[in-house]
């Protein structure tokens, strides 16, 4: 036996006097699940004391309203608890309206008509909206402004040709919208007599704008 310590010490650099075993009063190691659970403990989910964020944690908002921690350091991310205050009598009728015309529309098949008529109100919008090709406010000023001196045939004409064009093209979108099939939803009937009424406010202002003019070009008796 002393051999072997002497053999020991010469490899290891050691000798008796440093070597120690368990029995000496030395500590076993700790096992793999002392570990874990060592260091879970060391971790916790939750704060401690009822603290809502760790250190080097703020809290933040997600879109949806729901609270959530982010840590600075670690760049990650943790829902917290979340009071949702209950809804007002009020606001419960509001959503659940809402839900039902939400599962009226996917019913129905609602969308692809929609967008349907959506498409063809643009079209005409994106052509007498301020700003644009043939903006009403403008076009109306100017055929008023003609209008004072008669004798100016050229621009009485001028103006007359894009009161014609666009009046064609919203007589062409009333039609399109008409061919559409609304007869699955009172909704979209609904829908459809607004889109053609906002269709028929420009329609009437061309067609006064084009009787003036033709008024005013009138040979004179």
């Amino acid at each position: 036996a002393a051999a072997a310590a002497a053999a020991a010490a010469a490899v290891f650099g050691t000798n008796n006097k440093d070597a120690k075993t368990p029995g000496d009063g030395q500590a076993s190691p700790a096992p793999a699940s002392a570990k874990k659970a060592e260091k879970t403990k060391e971790a916790p989910l939750v704060p401690p004391h009822g603290q809502r964020l760790f250190m080097n944690e703020i809290e933040c908002v997600s879109a949806s309203g729901r609270p959530y921690a982010y840590n600075k350091e670690t760049k990650k991310s943790r829902w917290l608890p979340w009071d949702k205050p209950k809804p007002t009598p009020e606001q419960a009728k509001i959503q659940l309206q809402s839900a039902f015309r939400a599962f009226v529309v996917r019913k129905t098949n609602m969308i692809p008509v929609l967008r349907d008529m959506k498409a063809q109100v643009k079209k005409v919008l994106l052509l007498v909206e301020p700003g644009c090709r043939y903006d009403m406010v403008e076009l109306e000023q100017t055929a008023n402004r003609t209008l004072k001196d008669p004798s100016n045939t050229e621009a009485l004409d001028l103006i007359y040709k894009d009161i014609i064009q666009v009046n064609e093209i919203v007589t062409q979108t009333m039609i399109q919208l008409d061919h559409i099939d609304v007869s699955s939803s009172a909704t979209l009937r609904s829908l459809r007599k607004s889109a053609v009424s906002v269709l028929l406010k420009y329609g009437d202002k061309l067609d006064h704008l084009k009787h003036a003019i033709m008024d005013a070009k009138a040979p004179k008796t």
